[in-house]
């Protein structure tokens, strides 16, 4: 077999069997940057695509998980459920999906993009407290001076002149934390775990992350207060794939061969 990125205007594909040649051959493409590829197999049927038409078509099917993704979280902020938890590994769009439905709802969003270094409780807070006042600058007036302030408070301390301001907020607040997984000092975990149990109506939190943190999930769960996301709820359907193989790709394909 061969695969080459570069010149060709075509994207050519001479295989009967092997699908996930070919999507790997789109896979490398994307990651190298380079659209049209080639990729050949001295057997079967000849099938020409443009990588265009193929992207087309495969972006139509993300559109649908977008469309199912935006569904769920709707449903999370009618409810009124204080959490939405979207849990998979890397490379399964879970921040460009979630800024998606941000976007396209036209919700007002605190957006924390966190790192390694936020497992400082300090800095947490306080960048916690900075993507509040984005949204409104009255929020969390005060906690940066009692964060410097000798002696760190308590979290309720802390945190409970915050609710009461969230409290008293006129409009739905979002407060997306990305990124959660690097997140492993207790804490900074015991201070999300306190704002989650304590949120007013108004505000619902969104986790994105690799790895589900440990705050009371299943509780919350109990309770009707949480919107999962999950590795299944983020990709293909099997209708959805062969979908995409059988009638973009041209593949002549089995039922069985779609897993």
């Amino acid at each position: 077999a061969r695969l080459e990125a570069g010149d060709p205007e075509i994207f050519a594909a001479t295989d009967r069997s092997s699908s996930r040649r070919v999507i790997r051959a789109l896979e490398i493409a994307d990651a190298a940057g380079k659209g049209p590829v080639t990729y050949s197999q001295p057997l079967g049927i000849d099938v020409e695509y443009t990588v265009f038409g193929v992207n087309v078509a495969r972006d139509a099917l993300r559109r649908r998980i977008a469309d199912r993704v935006a569904a769920r979280l709707d449903e999370g902020l009618r409810l009124g459920q204080r959490l939405a938890l979207v849990s998979a590994p890397a490379g399964f769009g879970k921040s460009t999906l979630v800024s998606a439905w941000v976007r396209d709802a036209g919700l007002r969003a605190a957006w924390l993009s966190l790192d390694a270094s936020d497992n400082d409780p300090v800095r947490f807070l306080a960048y916690l407290v900075a993507a509040l006042q984005r949204e409104d600058g009255d929020l969390g007036r005060g906690i940066e001076a009692d964060l410097h302030a000798g002696p760190m408070p308590t979290v309720e301390e802390l945190l409970t002149p915050l609710v009461n301001q969230l409290a008293v907020c006129q409009d739905p607040c979002l407060l997306v934390l990305d990124d959660y997984h690097v997140i492993t000092a207790q804490p900074v975990h015991d201070a999300l775990a306190f704002l989650l149990e304590h949120l007013p109506p108004n505000v619902h939190l969104v986790i994105v992350t690799r790895a589900d943190p440990p705050l009371s999930v299943s509780r919350l769960r109990a309770r009707g207060h949480v919107t999962e996301l999950r590795q299944r709820d983020l990709r293909f359907g099997a209708g959805e794939a062969a979908e995409f193989l059988k009638d973009t790709m041209g593949l002549a394909l089995e039922a069985g061969d779609v897993a």
